[in-house]
This record gives structure tokens, C-alpha cells and sequence, in this order.
């Protein structure tokens, strides 16, 4: 039995066939049946599993207790995992954030980035180029070594997501956020493939394409319009939402141990 550790696993080439292959939901065991030709079960995640089970706050409490402006709307900008220029990105954002006053962005770099400069020049580049619309994500310093707390934290905290096709985006939706997500060629810091491409066509993201939530954009030339109607119109559709996540993600009454314990007892 062959567990998969990431949404996409399941569509990635196998170097061996299992027996079996436990996805993260539906649409993943049915693309490792299809493109990999081997039996496959939605299991879920525990990760996500967790969360489902957790009973949240209010954006209030979660601003106060990160010390968040209570007059300001922040917007998570997530930094990718392969190496990029999100600083490029960033300083435009911030420009453009100027003629809405109570809107912020809070940086939250990739926890696993193959690049660590992003996180590591913040306050630099921040202070040279003054970005006062942008700060970094407080969880990382409040609840240093505890991922979960900082992630609930975070989006409790938070009025939507701007990601590129992250897995952060499906976080998002237990948050019931607005999500934004973008493919650009240019802010990639080797042009070793078609981001942009890789964001419509992914097999596992082609759920990300398909319905009214999240929004999209491709490319910088529709960017800023794209993130204008986005944030203009702040808010989400949870029926679409709700589809994503279905398919996505399987949760259900048992925890993800005994759903794993009964598949196994079953095998």
C-alpha cells in the first residue's frame, strides 16, 4: 500500500506499481487510476483532516491576538516553493495597494522554499524599498516551530489568499476565503519550464480551473486588473468552494488513523 504524502503525488509518474495507492480525494485516486493504471482509495489527510475537526475563531480575536490593525483587510500573498523573484511581484503590489488604503499583504514564505532569500531579506528589502503595505507573517516569530498554530492563526486572522496554485489554496477554503491564484513566467527565477502552462494544464490543478472559486490569472499583463476585480469584490463562492473541496480533499465522521485502520483491515 502506497500512501501519498502531497495532492500530487498521485499523478507523478510510479516507479513501481503498488497494490494499492491512498489519495488525498476522489479526484486523485480516479487521475492515479487513469494516468498510473493502478488501483487507488481516497483516504484524505491528516493534515487537512485536523483542521475540518477544529473549531474556529473569530477574525477579531485571531487579529488581536496576532496584534493585526482591526480597520485593515490582509490578504496572504504565499511565496513558492521553486525559486522566484516574489519581491518584484511584492513591490508592485505594494504601489498598487496605495490607492486602497486598508488593504495589506502579509508575506508568508514557503515553508520549504529551495530559495531561503526570500525570508531572509525581508526586512531589507522592506526597508529600501518601503514597503509599508507588506509585512511578514507574525505567526512565524509568535508561534515559532508549530506550523498548524500558525496556519490557523494566519488565516483566521485573514480576508483571502493570493497564491500561485498552492496547496494553501485548499487550506483556504475551510477558512471560506477568497482566493486569488496566479501563473507568471517572468517572476521565476529559472526558466527551466511554462509556469503558466503547468498552472491550467497540472492534472490535479485542472480543479483549481474549473469553478467560480478560486479566481485566476495568468500572465503580468491581466494581472493587476484581474487582482482589482478580485479585491474589489472580496468575497467567496462557497458553492464552488464547497465542490473543490470535495472532490479534493475526503473527510467523513472517522479520523484519518481508523479510516487508514479499516482500509488496511479490508486490503
Amino acid at each position: 500500500i502506497f500512501i501519498t504524502g502531497n495532492w500530487d503525488n498521485a499523478t507523478k509518474p510510479f516507479f513501481f506499481k503498488p497494490d494499492l495507492t491512498l489519495t488525498w480525494g476522489t479526484q486523485t485516486a480516479n487521475l492515479c487510476k487513469k494516468l498510473n493504471g493502478i488501483n487507488s482509495k481516497p483516504i484524505g489527510t491528516p493534515r487537512f483532516d485536523l483542521i475540518s475537526k477544529t473549531k474556529f475563531i473569530n477574525k477579531k480575536n485571531a487579529k488581536k491576538i496576532l496584534k493585526l490593525n482591526l480597520k485593515n483587510k490582509y490578504l496572504i500573498y504565499a511565496g513558492k516553493i521553486v525559486p522566484s523573484k516574489d519581491y518584484e511581484l511584492l513591490i508592485k503590489i505594494n504601489k498598487f495597494l496605495d490607492n486602497y488604503k486598508n488593504f495589506k499583504i502579509i508575506y508568508r514564505p514557503h515553508p520549504y522554499a529551495m530559495d531561503k532569500s526570500n525570508f531572509k531579506d525581508f526586512k531589507k528589502i522592506k526597508a529600501k524599498e518601503s514597503l509599508n503595505n507588506i509585512i511578514l507573517d507574525p505567526t512565524l516569530t509568535k508561534f515559532s516551530n508549530l506550523q498548524m498554530k500558525q496556519y490557523f492563526y494566519l488565516f483566521s486572522a485573514s480576508n483571502g489568499l493570493v497564491s500561485s496554485f498552492s496547496t494553501l489554496t485548499l487550506e483556504s477554503a475551510y477558512y471560506k476565503l477568497p482566493a486569488f491564484c496566479f501563473a507568471i513566467n517572468e517572476i521565476l527565477a529559472e526558466n527551466r519550464f511554462d509556469y503558466e502552462l503547468g498552472c491550467k494544464y497540472a492534472p490535479h490543478l485542472l480543479l483549481l480551473n474549473k469553478y467560480n472559486w478560486p479566481k485566476r490569472s495568468f500572465g503580468y499583463k491581466n494581472f493587476f486588473k484581474n487582482f482589482e476585480i478580485f479585491i474589489n469584490k472580496l468575497e467567496s463562492d462557497n458553492v464552488a468552494l464547497q465542490k473543490v473541496l470535495d472532490q479534493a480533499i475526503l473527510t467523513n465522521n472517522l479520523k484519518y488513523y481508523d479510516r487508514l485502520v479499516k482500509i488496511i483491515q479490508d486490503f
